[in-house]
């Protein structure tokens, strides 16, 4: 676990990066160590995976990958977290599926950036440093009025029940869980979209 696991708090990152190298290295019949002298005196993390040789063979082509294209195509998606890695995953994904989409690693960033772009959907973590997602959300809507993103996705660590109760209380349609299947993400905004412009067409 992390030291400081509050929203707001000033590092990045899950806390999920050991655990799940935990789970692989166990999986591949290894194992993993880490050492420390004590707070503030660095770490050191050592894996060792037993060796053999494998045939090389060239990776499948996800059979699921091509119902995504075209997906979002003339949409405009707001990404906002504080992981480079996730935006980047994102950002294929959802170009991917057709999308125009803005990249911002912080709640600030965020904001500018959705003032700028008027995007029609948000997908935003929540746990960012300085402001988290539930306070971008309001300043957003608070600035936007009429004009905030029709589909608001929560996409973050934070799973529980009550996590899920919070985002939804704070505006946003639908909470995924990291880590995510980024083809149901990209189902998840053509559905939320198309709500929205049924509703607006009325």
């Amino acid at each position: 676990r992390q030291a400081d696991a509050s929203p707001t708090r000033s590092h990045g990152g899950l806390g999920l990066g050991l655990s799940i190298v935990k789970h692989l290295v166990d999986m591949h019949g290894g194992d993993v160590v880490a050492e420390s002298e004590g707070v503030n005196r660095g770490s050191t993390f050592r894996v060792r995976l037993p060796v053999r040789t494998v045939p090389a063979e060239p990776a499948p082509v996800p059979a699921t990958a091509p119902l995504a294209t075209g997906l979002l195509k003339g949409a405009t998606i707001l990404v906002v977290d504080d992981d480079a890695d996730t935006r980047e995953l994102l950002a294929s994904a959802l170009e991917t599926a057709g999308a125009r989409v803005g990249l911002a690693p912080s709640a600030d960033e965020g904001l500018t950036q959705a003032l700028e772009l008027l995007p029609d959907a948000l997908v935003s973590d929540i746990a960012m440093p300085g402001q988290d997602g539930y306070a971008l959300l309001r300043q957003m809507t608070a600035a936007l009025g009429a004009r905030t993103p029709r589909a608001r996705v929560a996409l973050t660590a934070f799973a529980g029940p009550n996590d899920r109760e919070k985002a939804v209380a704070a505006g946003f349609q639908r909470h995924l869980a990291k880590p995510f299947d980024p083809l149901a993400l990209v189902t998840i905004l053509h559905e939320l979209l198309l709500r929205g412009a049924s509703v607006a067409g009325r």
